[in-house]
């Protein structure tokens, strides 16, 4: 026990500042009939209550400095002794009173100031003993006060130790509780600044937890009620004209992550759903599930448009493309008919319209995809003829702009397994 622990407040402590002020109050009351020492007896209350208010402000408490705590202690076991002598000396009948001031001072100023004490009453024992001051002061009486007060100081610094390292336990756990408190409190607050849906569950499908989006989603109106997931938010295949409820529990994948599933809401009644599934397992105790849903509906709105759009282009491109292609192949069938450098243009011009019909195509595809499922038609490609055509489309300008185009290909490159038309349209990006 040091002196920080001055300010803490304990039972003891308590009681005995609440003595203290008692102690004056009797005084005060017994003055009119406290004999010819009276006049003094009631200034020696006054100044002592005065002395009182000031021993217990916080600055008097919370005293570290040795020479300071020595005066006050002086000047308290001073005003004590005057006190004593004033009501009768050995005789007094206030002399358990007067033991109980200097225990509670001595249990005040900590252990500092118990030693400084000691010291004192050791000093008054040997001068009363040596030079005899106040007749009326027994020494016999002293050492008796003297015991009774270490004796009883003892027990006091015992019972606080008790107290106190029970009362710092309690604190501690008040801080930590408080902590968590506080700590619950903020992840709540952003957990319910989120956009997006979060629940948490039991391993049956029960809500634990779920912030205030997740509320609105599931149209949660009765807080305390025992909420079982797929009855708070019933789920369906989007695709499913039957409606037929899909229980996400029932997966064992360790993670699982859904863009096919809707439920019940919204404008169009049915709400577009995007769900992460993640159990959570805590050594032997039951797998939890946190689900964070988020509403795709207007995503998924632009997403058919945007399919919609490319399909209707893709279609309307077609038409021209093949016109043009059947065009174009009908002038490189009368090829006696134009030069070498006019006929080598029209190929190229018949060869670049394929490829602008296979884009086209690749487009209608890719509309009608659903999951990425897009269909690759792999064959063998000849990567020499490959190189060797994609330059021939591009000579023609690269020597209107005075440049020469040049490339080399090792021989007996092997043959490669993909779509030929994928490969092409990379090299001709690059």
């Amino acid at each position: 026990m040091g002196d920080s622990q001055a300010l803490q407040p304990t039972y003891f402590i308590k009681i005995a500042q609440n003595m203290r002020w008692l102690i004056l109050a009797m005084l005060l009351i017994s003055y009119p009939w406290a004999g010819p020492e009276a006049m003094y007896v009631g200034g020696l209350a006054v100044a002592v209550a005065v002395y009182n208010a000031l021993y217990y402000t916080p600055y008097i408490r919370g005293i570290k400095s040795l020479r300071i705590l020595a005066v006050i202690i002086c000047i308290d076991s001073l005003i004590i002794a005057a006190f004593l002598i004033l009501t009768g000396g050995a005789d007094s009948p206030y002399r358990p009173i007067v033991v109980f001031m200097l225990i509670t001072a001595a249990y005040f100023y900590r252990l500092k100031g118990v030693a400084l004490i000691i010291l004192l009453e050791a000093a008054i024992i040997l001068i009363v003993d040596r030079f005899s001051f106040f007749p009326s002061i027994h020494l016999d009486a002293i050492r008796y006060d003297s015991l009774l007060i270490f004796i009883l100081l003892g027990i006091g610094f015992y019972v606080e130790r008790l107290t106190h390292q029970d009362k710092v336990e309690r604190d501690l756990l008040r801080q930590l509780r408080q902590r968590s408190d506080e700590r619950r409190l903020r992840l709540l607050a952003l957990i319910n600044s989120l956009s997006f849906a979060i629940f948490v569950t039991d391993e049956k499908g029960g809500i634990i937890l779920y912030n205030e989006a997740a509320r609105i989603m599931a149209n949660i109106k009765d807080e305390g009620q025992h909420l079982v997931f797929t009855k708070a938010l019933p789920l369906y295949k989007r695709a499913d004209p039957h409606r037929a409820k899909v229980n996400i529990f029932q997966e064992q994948s360790s993670v699982q992550r859904r863009r096919d599933l809707s439920t019940d809401g919204g404008e169009n009644g049915q709400i577009d759903l995007d769900i992460d599934v993640t159990p959570v397992s805590q050594g032997d105790a039951d797998t939890e599930y946190l689900i964070v849903c988020s509403d795709i509906s207007q995503e998924r709105t632009l997403e058919e448009e945007r399919t919609e759009f490319i399909s209707v282009a893709s279609h309307e491109l077609r038409t021209p493309i093949t016109i043009v292609e059947a065009a174009l192949g009908s002038l490189l069938r009368s090829e006696k008919t134009m030069s070498k450098s006019g006929y080598e243009l029209l190929e190229q011009a018949h060869r670049n319209t394929i490829q602008l019909g296979g884009i086209v195509k690749d487009l209608s595809v890719l509309a009608e995809s659903q999951n990425d499922n897009i269909p690759i038609d792999l064959g063998e490609i000849n990567p020499s003829e490959m190189i060797a055509s994609c330059v021939s489309d591009f000579r023609a300008q690269v020597k209107n702009k005075g440049l020469e185009l040049n490339y080399s290909v090792e021989p007996q490159v092997p043959f490669v397994i993909s779509t030929e038309r994928y490969i092409r349209e990379i090299l001709q990006n690059y």
